[in-house]
């Protein structure tokens, strides 16, 4: 199931990629995938809770990043982060 899910957010964030040039890598893509394997072992809610995340991570550090006076931001540290706050939660 885990493996399944994870595929499923990787192919999600592949077509995002491919909808939008420019706005995902394919790095971004990988690192869901990898991410997506950990996460996907707690099950759905674990997914949805870390897709969330990502994307609350993600404004804020475009946020951020924004305020510095740059204009694009690495994705992977917020899918990463999310990832890690997920698992950690719903394995303690």
């Amino acid at each position: 199931m885990s493996l399944v899910l994870a595929l499923a957010c990787a192919a999600v964030q592949l077509l995002l990629a491919m909808v939008r040039p420019g706005t995902l890598g394919f790095g971004d893509v990988t690192c869901t995938l990898m991410m997506g394997i950990a996460v996907g072992w707690f099950g759905v809610e674990a997914v949805l809770v870390w897709w969330m995340l990502m994307g609350l991570l993600g404004l804020v550090m475009l946020g951020v990043q924004k305020r510095r006076g740059g204009d694009s931001i690495p994705f992977a540290p917020a899918i990463v982060l999310a990832a890690v706050i997920v698992v950690l939660a719903r394995a303690l």
